[in-house]
């Protein structure tokens, strides 16, 4: 029998709801009025809800006269290339530890959980050093260095991989396949909601990141959206307009991945509790 509620829990309930909606959209909102403000209405104290005339030159100062929008491109194609990078990476590795058998697999796998704990300020000398040694500083592959492969990944995948029935596997087995055939045709179709929760954070740590492309990068056509909007802020000011239109900027592809991930986050969310 259906549990019917109360007409005052649910209002409660959708109160509750809007009013969360409010918190999480209003500094979106804010952060688009705020591009369209001059700096006094930016920094003025009470703030104001809308500025007296809207600034759209801001817009076009920054995607043009500052190159934000050739930065954006610039930085998305260096996210999906990491993106690829994890993925191939992460799963085959995940793929080895789950299904193949070969000396030590669960020391090194252990190794792997380790370095989870390892901070990554604590590895960003050596990973630098190592970049340097490979003259790979300044370049699209000293920026993707750090990004080629994460225990992360290799981590969620093998424990997705090791829910799979391997009576699944033997029937292509018995059809003649290979280890490939059984990963690319059985493991990776049956797992595709991890992956796509991995793609997003595999996404959007390169495109969040700021301090390894400001330490590998001298180069102004090589640096990222988040450098771009680090040189907003100077010692005495901040350009607050121009740099909440660079933002909203940045912010685009985050909102994309959501819409059209949240589904598949929740397909993994309940996958895991009932295989767990």
């Amino acid at each position: 029998m259906k549990h019917q509620r109360s007409p005052l829990a649910s209002v409660t309930i959708h109160t509750a709801l809007i009013l969360g909606a409010v918190v999480m959209v209003f500094p979106l909102l804010w952060m688009l009025v705020t591009s369209i403000k001059t700096i006094t209405e930016a920094t003025i104290i009470p703030p104001t809800l809308w500025p007296d005339v809207p600034q759209w030159q801001n817009w076009t100062d920054v995607l043009i006269g500052d190159g934000v929008l050739q930065t954006f491109f610039h930085t998305l194609l260096i996210a999906l290339l990491a993106l690829a990078l994890q993925l191939l990476t992460s799963s085959t590795g995940a793929y080895a530890f789950a299904r193949l058998t070969f000396p030590g697999r669960d020391r090194i796998f252990l190794m792997f959980m380790a370095s989870l704990m390892v901070p990554t300020f604590v590895t960003l000398i050596p990973t630098y050093l190592i970049a340097q040694k490979l003259s790979l500083l300044d370049s699209y592959t000293g920026i993707l260095l750090p990004y080629f492969f994460t225990p992360f990944g290799v981590f969620l995948l093998r424990q997705s991989f090791m829910q799979i029935p391997r009576e699944l596997e033997e029937s292509i087995v018995m059809d003649g396949g290979s280890y490939f055939t059984r990963f690319a045709s059985l493991m990776l179709p049956l797992c595709r909601s991890q992956l796509l929760v991995l793609g997003v954070f595999s996404f959007t740590a390169p495109w969040n990141d700021l301090l390894w492309p400001m330490i590998v990068v001298d180069s102004p056509e090589l640096r990222t959206l988040p450098v771009v909007l680090s040189m907003y802020k100077t010692t005495f000011t901040v350009d607050l307009p121009h740099q909440m239109a660079a933002a909203s900027v940045g912010v685009i592809p985050m909102l994309v991945f959501y819409i059209f991930s949240q589904r598949y986050f929740m397909e993994s969310v309940v996958s895991s509790g009932v295989k767990g």
